[in-house]
């Protein structure tokens, strides 16, 4: 593929399934353990063991953005990791196959995925882990 796909493929691996995400976030506190991960990223405090502190600090951050409820940012927190992974599964799947097309159809199954797009839009830890499994296999 030319460099102008690759160029254009890029960005869309991440903004795309961002866009979609921040368009069907939960309006507010879901069901499960959303509301107590929202008040420990909020406060940040522990949300039940083991505590996910890491998603906490990183939550947190989300919280001090001058948008929305602290629920619609401790939300987009989760939005935001959930793409952060597509995009790196595309810089994954490139690196192995040189493909920008396929790869981006890749990433973007992931990001269109039931599952994963139903933890995309809540407050939820998942999708920081599914980034962290990412990384390792892009490190790998």
């Amino acid at each position: 593929m030319s460099a102008t796909a690759r160029r254009l493929a890029e960005p869309a691996s991440f903004l795309l399934p961002l866009i979609a995400y921040a368009l069907t976030l939960a309006p507010t506190v879901t069901l499960e353990d959303s509301g107590s991960f929202i008040v420990a990223a909020r406060y940040l405090g522990v949300a039940h063991p083991p505590g996910f502190p890491l998603w906490c600090l990183l939550a947190h951050g989300f919280t001090q953005l001058p948008i929305g409820s602290v629920a619609d940012r401790v939300h987009l927190s989760s939005a935001v990791f959930a793409a952060l992974a597509c995009w790196l599964l595309f810089r994954t799947s490139l690196r192995w196959t040189g493909a920008p097309l396929a790869s981006l159809a890749g990433a973007l199954a992931l990001g269109f995925s039931t599952i994963f797009w139903s933890q995309a839009v809540i407050a939820e830890v998942y999708t920081l882990n599914a980034l962290f499994v990412v990384l390792l296999i892009y490190l790998a």
